[in-house]
């Protein structure tokens, strides 16, 4: 499960007593990276939420700091964090965000470039390949 979506999901990350908000722009299974000026130096684990399409509450759980983006790969200054863990059943929630975002394919079914603008809005878009 690596497929990455590009996301506009309301965020926040937290080491110590400092706490950033900032915007999730892209979403795996294993890690988001999240828009900021304020970054957490590389190799800090986080504690971090994030608000997923429908969602009552948010995903919570700590991360790690794996990378700072100067804004060339993403076009956005941020952080690139990995999922270390979830607290209550945030793995789960997410597990149903992808089944429900990348279904089987079947042979007929073209690939499919997705976006999410904020909470109940998910654009399809077929690659042309």
């Amino acid at each position: 499960m690596d497929s990455r979506i590009i996301v506009r999901l309301k965020a926040k990350t937290q080491l110590g007593h400092r706490v950033v908000l900032c915007q999730a722009l892209n979403l795996s299974f294993t890690g988001m990276f999240v828009a900021t000026s304020m970054t957490f130096p590389v190799g800090s684990d986080v504690l971090f939420e994030l608000m997923l399409p429908q969602a009552r509450f948010p995903l919570e759980g700590e991360a790690r700091v794996v990378r700072h983006s100067s804004g060339l790969r993403e076009h956005s200054i941020g952080m690139g964090l990995t999922f270390l863990s979830f607290k209550h059943d945030g793995a789960e929630a997410l597990r149903a965000l992808w089944s429900g975002l990348f279904p089987p394919p079947t042979a007929k079914t073209p690939r499919q470039q997705l976006q999410i603008d904020g909470p109940q809005k998910v654009h399809h878009q077929a690659e042309r390949g």
